[in-house]
C-alpha cells in the first residue's frame, strides 16, 4: 500500500509540476544499452539527457536544456560508484556518480561534480531515490543544484526508463 501510495503521489506531482528535465542517475554501465530519466525540475524549462554504454566500463553521458548541462564520459568503478568527466556548459568538471541500497524496493542515488562554471568553483549536485515499477521503468525523486557564490536548489520529480 504504501508503495502504491509512493507511485500515485510521485505521478500526480509529476503532471503538476512546470518543466521537465534529464536527470538523478545511477553509476552503472551496461554495454550496448542506454538509459533516459524524465525529471520535472523546479524553477527550470525542458531538458534532454541520457547516457549509453559503450562497454561494460565506459559510457557516454548528457544533459541538455537548463544550467546543470554537460556532456561527459562515466567509467565505472563497480556496481556503486563511477567517475566522470567532461564539460558543464563550456566548463570541464570531474566528479563520482553512486547508488546505495536503502531497502529492498528503494535506492539512493548521488552525482556530485566540481566545476569552473564562470571562472569560479562550484559544486554540482544531483541526489535523490529510486523506486522500480518493472525492469526497465522506475519513479524517482530528489534534488539537484549548486554550491557557488550563487547557489541553488532544485526539486526533481520523475522516472527512469533503460533500454
Amino acid at each position: 500500500m504504501k508503495k502504491q501510495f509512493l507511485v500515485l503521489l510521485l505521478v500526480g506531482l509529476l503532471f503538476s509540476s512546470s518543466g521537465t528535465a534529464w536527470a538523478l542517475s545511477g553509476p552503472t554501465v551496461r554495454a550496448e544499452q542506454g538509459s533516459m530519466t524524465a525529471m520535472l525540475i523546479s524553477d527550470h524549462g525542458f531538458s534532454l539527457g541520457g547516457e549509453y554504454g559503450l562497454n561494460s566500463e565506459i559510457g557516454l553521458t548528457a544533459k541538455v536544456g537548463t544550467s546543470f548541462d554537460r556532456l561527459g564520459v562515466k567509467y565505472q568503478l563497480d556496481s556503486n560508484l563511477a567517475l566522470l568527466a567532461g564539460l558543464a556548459d563550456s566548463d570541464p568538471f570531474v566528479g563520482i556518480n553512486g547508488q546505495q541500497g536503502l531497502s529492498n524496493e528503494v535506492v539512493g542515488l548521488y552525482e556530485l561534480n566540481l566545476t569552473t562554471r564562470g571562472g569560479d568553483l562550484s559544486l554540482l549536485y544531483d541526489v535523490g531515490v529510486s523506486t522500480s515499477l518493472n525492469h526497465n521503468l522506475d519513479l524517482r525523486a530528489g534534488f539537484i543544484g549548486h554550491l557557488d557564490d550563487r547557489s541553488s536548489i532544485n526539486l526533481q520529480l520523475g522516472v527512469g526508463h533503460r533500454f
